[in-house]
């Protein structure tokens, strides 16, 4: 198993200053050629590539781009990086408890209302990339309640009182990329998966209640990679949260559904 932080993210980051390191040479590209470069290295001739949420976005780009590398897909909540999305992100929540931390993101573009999700979008990016750290640093932490409510995530996870150069980074890579159409044409990803898994094994699992990137994505992707309805599991009462248990329990029988359609297509080679 190999995990992989992405550019600006964790452990992959450099020294151009504190707003540039994150996103200097920071595309979907940059991404999608990281992870070709890491297999050619490490001599893998064929992989599962795995990835939940964005993970997922870049899992399919993967596949699309470098087909002949990719041995089977294991996907979770897939973000298909659409204006839709990022729309939602930016606007009233369905969810009670999530209205509060939405209210303090709204805060940060008061002077701007009615203003258009795009507008608050753009207005949060110029404030994550202010010379002001500490206003930056406050604009970062009601990006990450924002998100982490709608999410439906326990407090530890992605916590926006955590360490602050994290979660400052966090959201600027975020804001970064959903700024810029996270630099992928995604309609043509999976035009071009269109089938694929009629001969190549895949599983995904998704929440029942993901606001954030609902069940409608992970049925699209499943429709146009074809093969086995039954790779596609639907988790109900979970939202995109990737530890509660029952994603858990979810992702492990995917991971063994997978297992088994590679041994089937590994078999199938043979004979």
């Amino acid at each position: 198993m190999i995990l992989i932080d992405q550019r600006g993210a964790g452990r992959s980051i450099h020294d151009d200053g504190p707003r540039a390191a994150a996103v200097s040479n920071n595309t979907t590209q940059d991404l999608l050629s990281d992870l070709e470069r890491l297999r050619t290295a490490l001599g893998i001739e064929r992989w599962v590539v795995a990835g939940g949420s964005w993970g997922a976005t870049l899992a399919l780009a993967y596949a699309a781009r470098w087909p002949q590398c990719v041995q089977g897909l294991m996907l979770r909540a897939p973000f298909l990086a659409s204006a839709a999305e990022v729309h939602a992100l930016l606007s009233a929540p369905a969810a009670p408890a999530a209205a509060p931390p939405w209210r303090d993101l709204l805060a940060w573009a008061a002077d701007l209302e009615p203003a258009t999700p795009r507008q608050r979008l753009a207005r949060l990016y110029a404030l994550l990339f202010a010379g002001d750290d500490a206003l930056a640093l406050n604009a970062a932490q009601a990006w990450t309640r924002n998100e982490q409510a709608r999410a439906a995530l326990p407090s530890g996870i992605g916590a926006a009182g955590g360490n602050a150069p994290a979660v400052l980074q966090r959201a600027r890579v975020q804001v970064h990329y959903l700024v810029h159409g996270c630099f992928v044409d995604m309609p043509a990803v999976l035009a071009s998966l269109r089938g694929w898994g009629r001969a190549h094994p895949w599983a995904l699992v998704q929440g029942g209640a993901d606001a954030l990137c609902p069940p409608a994505q992970a049925h699209r992707v499943a429709e146009c990679l074809g093969g086995d309805a039954a790779a596609l599991r639907i988790v109900p009462g979970v939202g995109h949260d990737a530890f509660a248990p029952a994603m858990l329990a979810a992702w492990h029988a995917g991971l063994d559904a997978l297992a088994r359609g590679l041994q089937r297509v590994g078999e199938g080679a043979g004979s």
